[in-house]
């Protein structure tokens, strides 16, 4: 926001409204990180009793799955 106030011509106004978008997005950004921060928590409390057991890395590694299988599908030639 600094960058506005340096050699510029730009309005109060316009510097409100751009600082108005800035805080939605925040907003947003906060939203999404605290829906990832819930979701951690959930896997952190499932634990895992057995050896070899960890839902953590079997969460990341069927995240890792799901997303190689949706590039795969949208690109041209793709399953999709």
């Amino acid at each position: 926001m600094l960058g506005f106030y340096f050699g510029t011509q730009t309005s109060c106004e316009e510097i409100r409204e751009r600082a108005k978008l800035k805080i939605t997005d925040m907003k947003a950004r906060i939203g999404d990180l605290e829906k990832m921060k819930s979701a951690l928590q959930a896997l952190v409390d499932e634990g895992g009793s057995r050896e070899g057991e960890c839902p953590i890395l079997e969460s990341l590694a069927s995240f890792k799955n799901e997303r190689i299988l949706a590039a795969n599908t949208s690109k041209p030639g793709g399953n999709g």
